[in-house]
């Protein structure tokens, strides 16, 4: 069956990948807007085979297998940007920088947590990304999404409600034939507000540049556990459990925990992946088992992962 020309296969995954890991997908489909995605709806319905697929968005907080990926792998590249009253109206393509840099050039507060926030707004939607006490789901007001595999074949949209979202969950995650296309920000412009969301948001991108390894890596391995650890009196993060548990700089084969921050695990050769050395997503896989390991022996506390899985392991 002729595919479509957005569409290809056999795409080796690591270069769509923050960390440069992962082997190929039997078919992957670059997204740019709605007739994309009515003509790639058609392609699966004449396909007849039940393909599983995985919405990919700037390539972070995301780690695929060696094996690559047998079904569809859907890169959202939508860029939309319109302005009505109160509200902006998204693409899912639409890196968070621009939304963060837009917001503080014209005083909008609530943005300031997502400064260096890499990715994309589709994959902060869908992963509900949070840090310094923001997160996306405060920021969305309606999304509009494309259901595949759907004889009906067109966009729809929903109003935001709090059963959709929760500490890095959102319902697209359990819905991957449902493609987000957009979404309505909430704003609230205030002019006198330039100067402080400015220092607001220079603030939290420079505590961020920082705190976060330059080495290539996934993004935030683990969730910060809800539970207090064994011999303490409060809640610690998950970079504060790995580092005291005497794990931070530890290397397993290409992969190590970052000396930076320890919740960041890293691509340990120095960038060589960009010259085409393709490594294994085995190795963060076996230095992920070692972390649970050794933080719920510390702790007791078990360790759940940020980060998504995508293929065989």
């Amino acid at each position: 069956m002729i595919l479509p020309e957005f569409m290809k296969k056999n795409e080796p995954l690591a270069k769509h990948t923050t960390l440069g890991v992962g082997g190929k997908a039997r078919y992957f489909a670059t997204i740019t807007n709605d007739i994309h995605l009515t003509t790639l709806n058609s392609w699966l319905i004449q396909h007849k085979e039940r393909l599983e697929f995985f919405n990919l968005g700037g390539g972070s907080n995301v780690l695929f297998s060696d094996k690559g990926f047998d079904g569809l792998i859907i890169k959202n590249k939508i860029k939309i940007f319109s302005y009505s009253g109160s509200a902006w109206r998204i693409g899912a393509g639409n890196l968070m920088s621009e939304i963060v840099a837009l917001a503080a050039n014209n005083g909008i507060a609530g943005f300031e947590w997502a400064a260096g926030l890499p990715g994309t707004v589709g994959g902060a939607i869908y992963g509900n990304a949070g840090c310094y006490g923001g997160q996306m789901w405060d920021c969305l007001e309606s999304v509009r999404y494309f259901e595949l595999n759907d004889a009906t074949g067109r966009p729809l949209e929903v109003r935001t409600e709090p059963y959709m979202f929760s500490y890095r969950q959102s319902i697209f995650k359990s819905k991957p034939q449902n493609i987000i296309i957009s979404a309505t920000l909430k704003i609230s412009k205030n002019p006198r507000n330039i100067a402080a969301v400015q220092s607001k948001t220079k603030s939290i991108h420079e505590e961020r540049q920082k705190n976060n390894p330059k080495e290539r890596s996934i993004g935030c391995i683990f969730k910060n556990p809800t539970a207090i650890p064994k011999g303490e009196k409060e809640l610690k993060s998950a970079g504060w459990l790995i580092e005291k548990a005497g794990l931070k700089g530890l290397c397993y084969g290409s992969s190590s925990i970052s000396t930076v921050h320890a919740n960041f695990f890293v691509n340990d050769f120095r960038g060589l992946s960009n010259l085409g050395l393709v490594l294994p997503a085995n190795d963060m896989i076996e230095l992920i088992k070692i972390a649970k390991g050794r933080v719920y022996e510390k702790f007791g506390i078990l360790l759940e992962e940020e980060i998504i899985r995508v293929g065989e392991f």
